[in-house]
């Protein structure tokens, strides 16, 4: 397990690292390091990354490509023309928000108002199976100890 946790924070720092200068390359993008954004109405801009804070896009505000959000939630009432990925955080589509590619929130809820228009996709939680956990049964011959048999989880 705490391999499996080492390595998803070395691929994210990686991811970090490396995704920030392509992929905020426009010059109305913003990239947001350690606190909260807020996209006042009437604003527009291009690509949304942060990292470390909350996101509030507020009605009438416009997002023309992807917003991304490591470790923090996002509040959407306005329109986002790209996708929406969330990790370590949740996502809440309002009513009368609009995402017009798909919305993943991974370690995180997502939560869509009734009135909310989201045209793609829509994933929560985890995009893959966790491991199942070795399941332990008690040991006749040795009154209190157990004994682990193989499964799924041992035998990948």
């Amino acid at each position: 397990m705490k391999k499996v946790s080492l390595l998803l924070i070395l691929l994210t720092a990686l991811f970090v690292v490396t995704a920030v200068p392509v992929w905020a390359d426009g010059p109305d993008d913003e990239v947001i390091f350690g606190s909260n954004y807020t996209l006042s109405a009437g604003q527009k801009i291009g690509n949304l990354f942060v990292y470390g804070g909350n996101v509030t896009l507020e009605e009438d505000s416009q997002v023309d490509g992807d917003v991304m959000v490591f470790g923090g939630e996002l509040d959407a009432y306005g329109e986002i023309d790209g996708d929406v990925t969330v990790w370590g955080g949740n996502v809440h589509i309002h009513d009368g928000a609009t995402v017009r590619g798909q919305v993943m929130s991974i370690g995180g809820k997502l939560t869509r108002d009734e009135g909310a228009d989201i045209r793609g996709e829509e994933w929560e939680g985890l995009p893959f199976r966790a491991p199942t956990p070795p399941k332990v049964t008690p040991s006749p011959t040795r009154g209190t100890s157990v004994a682990v048999t193989r499964s799924s989880w041992a035998t990948g």
